[in-house]
């Protein structure tokens, strides 16, 4: 197996949110949900499960998640939708005629947030084809059918003030003069929504109403986008033709489903048949053994998947004592085609609130909880075309992709992966001089840390020229560095030995400040010119151990007045090997 090089945006700057973090939906929505999901309880155990499982109510107004979007549609149709558009470096790319995430570059996107920045994928933003138009003063009950004029497209930025695309949500590219969705306070610094409801017609050809409620989560966090969009009916000759693009096919008239009908799947012959039917009892799955019976869940390490009803279970975190694990396969390949997995980024097992009023807390894998959709109509389970990566309990890889469910009994596919270890870029700006910059190796990523001698969630500190891990005097992790003793991170093949020193109380530069909780294997990655004041990175690579002790590298490339270039990579869980 070789290693990978992957080149990271340039420049991560704040947390990039997980895909489960929590979204706060309007009370209403809650209690429509529980009113909706009443008649359903036959059907998906929604309050009569005993173990609350998360994944096991879907429909009504429980938020169904995916990647930064929460979604909950009310009994009148509309569809009201949390956004973690908070990173300052991240577009978040929706989907809203199938109602998902989508990442960059992916085609079928409709809209993409970005803090208080909106684009739409037509114009000089995208092919899509997506125009807007601006109805000011309409309340969200008015609007019933699409305008025949004053639609617009992204347009390349003008002389306003700024670098952004100019375009109907945020630089008055509208015939109503509105210039964007929010008001903005200058003394109090807080964007307010303006009265403006905001016709959108998608790369589909479905026409839709969309109103922004509020840019703040409940804690008053900003970046956090709510907003409500509906199907409409169309105007009687469609959006008019953007410049420079063919007309578009027939307007879709409201009503038209938001996915697609697609063709029967196809289960292949050798997929295997789970009874996860009972209410009461969890399935056990190992990825070379089949069905399973584990004589103590919480301690065996013989099984990595478990499912009961609509919920899924890995051995990790609050489910296993295993080093399981889950995420979703960005490859875009089929199903047979996947071949290898990346170390980053899975999603251990966690305990959530149960998803329907009265349920229980229950342990689930928060990515596994969206291998499904739901109609509410029908009280259909649906699998979605998705591919799953898994880690097992020995920390060894997997796919998995769920072709049919019906009434607890799955049709899937299971089997191994090779594991690849990624060498990722990054530039990390650890210039302030009273704040450490926290990143998680196990991510590749940088992450927020409210108390991070407590924190188990990263593993390497930066400030300045200086490094810490998470062990010994700068926090309770199982971290620590050693030298690699090769010039560069392609080199390395296994975790060294011996030479390993955790966090230590040092001697500060200054004589009269206090110590400094510090790695001294880290402090050797530079080189100083008095003369100059130059700071040069060394030609070395140093080991370190995560924070829950696992295997990991990293090498700085570059340094600039407290600006890291640097080149890492992750072992993975079980394995001081990076080939």
């Amino acid at each position: 197996m070789c290693l990978h090089h992957t080149r990271a945006r340039d420049r991560i700057t704040s947390v990039l949110p997980r895909p489960h973090q929590t979204i706060v939906v309007e009370r209403t929505a809650l209690v429509a949900a529980a009113v909706v999901l009443a008649g359903c309880a036959g059907d998906l155990e929604a309050t009569q499960d005993p173990m609350g499982d998360p994944a096991t109510t879907p429909g009504g107004s429980n938020p169904s998640r995916d990647g930064a979007f929460a979604f909950s549609e009310e009994a009148s149709g509309h569809v009201v939708v949390s956004a973690d558009a908070s990173d300052r470096m991240l577009w978040r790319y929706l989907d809203l005629d199938q109602r998902r995430a989508l990442e960059e570059g992916s085609a079928g996107w409709d809209l993409a947030f970005k803090r208080y920045r909106v684009l739409s994928n037509g114009g000089v933003s995208g092919p899509g084809g997506v125009q807007v138009a601006a109805l000011v003063g309409k309340s969200f009950e008015q609007v019933e059918r699409a305008p025949d004029s004053g639609w617009s497209v992204d347009q390349p930025d003008g002389p306003d003030g700024d670098q952004e695309v100019d375009n109907v949500f945020t630089n008055g590219v509208d015939t109503e003069g509105t210039g964007a969705w929010y008001a903005y306070d200058p003394a109090t610094h807080v964007l307010t929504p303006e009265d403006v409801t905001y016709a959108v017609v998608s790369t589909q050809g479905r026409f839709y109403k969309l109103r922004f409620e509020d840019y703040y989560d409940s804690a008053g966090t900003p970046g956090h986008l709510s907003f409500r969009f509906a199907a409409i009916d169309a105007p009687p000759k469609g959006a008019p033709a953007v410049p420079g693009q063919p007309p578009r096919a027939p307007a879709m008239p409201a009503g038209t489903p938001t996915a697609p009908v697609m063709p029967p799947v196809t289960i292949p012959s050798a997929a295997l048949r789970v009874d996860a039917s009972d209410r009461m009892k969890w399935v056990y799955v190992g990825v070379q053994d089949g069905l399973v019976v584990p004589k103590t869940p919480e301690t065996d390490l013989g099984w990595d998947l478990a499912l009961r009803r609509t919920g899924i279970r890995t051995n990790s975190g609050t489910s296993g004592a295993g080093l399981g694990g889950a995420k979703e396969d960005d490859s875009m390949l089929a199903f047979a085609d996947v071949s290898e997995s990346s170390t980053l980024a899975f999603e251990v097992d966690e305990v959530a609130g149960g998803a329907s009023p009265g349920s229980m807390p229950a342990s689930s894998n928060p990515v596994l909880a969206d291998w499904y959709d739901y109609d509410v109509a029908t009280h259909r389970v649906s699998p979605k075309e998705r591919t799953f990566l898994l880690r097992t309990a020995a920390g060894h890889y997997a796919k998995l992709r769920v072709w049919d469910w019906k009434d607890g009994v799955y049709s899937l596919s299971l089997a191994p992966v090779e594991r690849r270890v990624q060498i990722v870029e990054l530039e990390l700006d650890a210039s302030k001089p009273d704040a450490w910059t926290y990143l998680s190796l196990r991510d590749a990523r940088q992450v927020e840390i409210a108390d991070p001698a407590q924190s188990d969630l990263w593993d390497l500190a930066l400030r300045r020229t200086q490094m810490r891990t998470n062990s010994g005097t700068s926090g309770t992790g199982k971290g620590g560095a050693a030298q690699a003793h090769v010039m560069m991170i392609d080199a390395l093949a296994m975790l060294p030995s011996a030479g390993w020193q955790a966090d230590q109380e040092r001697p500060a530069s200054d004589p009269s400040a206090p110590p400094q909780s510090l790695n001294p294997v880290l402090s050797e990655w530079f080189d100083y010119d008095a003369s100059t004041h130059r700071v040069t990175p060394r030609k070395v690579v140093f080991a370190l151990r995560t924070a829950d002790g696992h295997g990991a590298a990293v090498q700085v490339l570059g340094y600039r007045d407290g600006v890291y270039s640097l080149r890492m990579a992750f072992a993975g869980p079980g394995s001081g090997s990076f080939r």
